[in-house]
């Protein structure tokens, strides 16, 4: 009987081939364990012009190593389906991170400072999280927030400095109220409320800081005038 077939081979590969001068890494579905085997791990600074990363589908991936803040110009990572506890430090090194999913893992805290000020959308859907660090206050240019599907039972007030704030999804929560001045963020468009206890049955009103604020009609949740189509990312 044959050997059983190193689950990192496909990885190697898919390495060797950035060496070609290509912008793309992705180790997507390749049964890499907890942590990125440090072959793999050494050979990442030498691959500077790699610009987006997917690890996604990787369950037992729970961490990622120093080598990957050498990566200056990685503007968008995937991390859906991986085994994350927490949003790695060395994610916060990403200058140049723009775009940035751990959907459907199972964080349950995030550290100050894990995510760069430069991301505009943020991908947290299907963890644990309770809350949000107050850093994410710095990220100024947010433009796309989702969190549906957590445990979120309250959001910081420095939320309200992400003036860029366009959409943000926060369904099935446990949000009891919202921070003052949240939606009335000058850019924000749609807001998805559903499933919160802050939210009243008919959905026309939420819970404001400890008073109830009627919503006006562009962020009710579930109002036929903003279909889903407005936020076309499904991670």
């Amino acid at each position: 009987m044959p050997p059983p077939a190193d689950p990192t081979a496909g990885a190697l590969a898919a390495l060797d081939a950035c060496f070609g001068g290509t912008t793309k890494l992705s180790l997507k579905g390749l049964g890499l364990p907890a942590a990125l085997p440090a072959f793999l791990a050494s050979q990442l600074p030498s691959i500077p012009k790699v610009d987006f990363v997917d690890l996604s589908l990787n369950p037992a991936l729970a961490s990622l190593p120093d080598e990957v803040g050498q990566m200056p110009a990685v503007a968008t990572l995937f991390a859906l389906g991986c085994g994350f506890e927490h949003v790695p430090p060395v994610i916060g090194q990403l200058s140049r991170l723009g775009m940035l999913s751990f959907k459907s893992n199972r964080l349950a805290e995030m550290d100050e400072g894990s995510i760069p000020p430069s991301v505009h959308w943020l991908i947290l859907t299907d963890n644990r999280l309770i809350t949000l660090p107050r850093s994410i206050g710095a990220l100024t240019g947010l433009r796309k927030l989702m969190l549906s599907n957590n445990r979120i039972s309250s959001l910081p007030a420095e939320l309200c400095a992400c003036t860029s704030l366009e959409l943000i999804r926060l369904s099935d929560n446990q949000l009891s109220e919202l921070p003052a001045g949240l939606l009335r963020l000058p850019k924000l468009a749609w807001v998805a409320l559903a499933g919160n206890p802050c939210v009243t049955p008919a959905g026309g009103s939420a819970v404001v800081a400890g008073s109830r604020l009627e919503m006006p009609p562009e962020v009710r949740p579930n109002t036929q005038t903003h279909p889903p189509q407005l936020c076309p990312c499904k991670n």
